[in-house]
Order: C-alpha cells, then sequence, then structure tokens
C-alpha cells in the first residue's frame, strides 16, 4: 500500500470510529431519557424505589438520584 492509501485509510478509520461514538452517545442519551420518564412514571404511581429499581434494573440508589429535585 502506498503512503498515500495508508494515510487516507487511516484517516477513515479515525473518522469511522468518530461517528460510531456520536451515534453510541447519543442512542446512550436517549436510553437515559427513556429510563428517568418510566423512573418518574412508576414514582407518580406510587412505587417505591426498590421496586421501580427492580423492574428498571438499576440500583434504588440510583433510582432515588434521579427522582432528586
Amino acid at each position: 500500500m502506498t503512503r498515500l492509501g495508508q494515510m487516507l485509510m487511516e484517516d477513515g478509520i479515525k473518522k469511522g470510529m468518530e461517528r460510531g461514538m456520536e451515534k453510541g452517545i447519543e442512542e446512550g442519551i436517549e436510553k437515559g431519557i427513556d429510563l428517568a420518564k418510566k423512573i418518574f412514571r412508576l414514582n407518580e404511581q406510587g412505587e417505591t424505589a426498590e421496586m421501580i429499581a427492580e423492574k428498571c434494573n438499576i440500583t434504588a440508589e440510583n433510582v432515588s438520584k434521579i427522582l432528586e429535585n
């Protein structure tokens, strides 16, 4: 492979990784928002932090952190 070809390939890999990370971050934010909505909804329905934690597969401590004002 020529030096130019190597440089172009490396640049393409770098850009692809950056796009992948950006997409991963966006998806993570969406999932976090969905989780927070579910936690607030369950809390409004009278569920305890422990019950919410079990339903959302997170710790009761994290549920409490999300519900803090």
